[in-house]
């Protein structure tokens, strides 16, 4: 089971026990005030209120400390979703083994098959959100409309990778015109999709 699951239905237990908790106190509640009851029915009854009185102050500490416990819990599932599968959570976070891939890459010789390599790892890193990687291989790529075409590319992956601020330092590098324009436009409206 993951740890995201885990944490939904530990809310949801935290839950359901904080509405019949919290029920419990409304039954206590609702019942006549301690002095009425004391009167009307003797002292054996006394102490059963006196019982019920402790129960619903027990009742209502439990209630208090299952809150404290959700609100935990809450920022526990907040911080696992925002590190969720698919998210980098930081800019160079190398969970593909882009850096090692890139330095294997780097000791080939010369030739067609590098530049192919290095066009794929680019691709692939823009897509993992590592701007670092990417750029490496930028570098290592000559000039071109090839070359445009992956950056206009890589752009938009790493805009879905959560790093927009790479992916607009990114797009300053291509020539200006109405492609990088509409580019700029995606990256302000939001719009990474396909």
């Amino acid at each position: 089971m993951s740890d995201t699951s885990h944490f939904v239905r530990s809310i949801g237990a935290v839950w359901l026990a904080v509405i019949w908790l919290s029920g419990c106190n409304q039954n206590a509640a609702g019942t006549a005030s301690p002095a009425a009851a004391q009167s009307a029915q003797g002292p054996a009854a006394n102490a059963a209120n006196q019982s019920s009185r402790d129960e619903s102050d027990k009742l209502r500490h439990d209630v208090a400390s299952m809150r404290a416990e959700l609100e935990v819990v809450k920022k526990d599932v907040a911080l696992l979703k925002e590190h969720a599968p698919g998210k980098s959570t930081s800019p160079t976070a190398d969970k593909g083994g882009f850096s090692a891939r890139f330095e294997a890459a780097s000791q080939l010789a010369g030739g067609t098959t590098k530049d192919g390599l290095f066009y794929k790892l680019a691709e692939d890193a823009a897509r993992a959100g590592d701007a670092n990687v990417l750029t490496k291989c930028l570098d290592k790529l000559a000039g071109g409309t090839a070359k445009e075409t992956l950056i206009h590319k890589a752009v938009l992956l790493l805009a879905r990778a959560h790093q927009v601020e790479s992916a607009v330092k990114l797009a300053k590098t291509l020539p200006g015109g109405t492609a990088r324009d509409a580019l700029y436009e995606k990256l302000a409206k939001g719009e990474f999709g396909d």
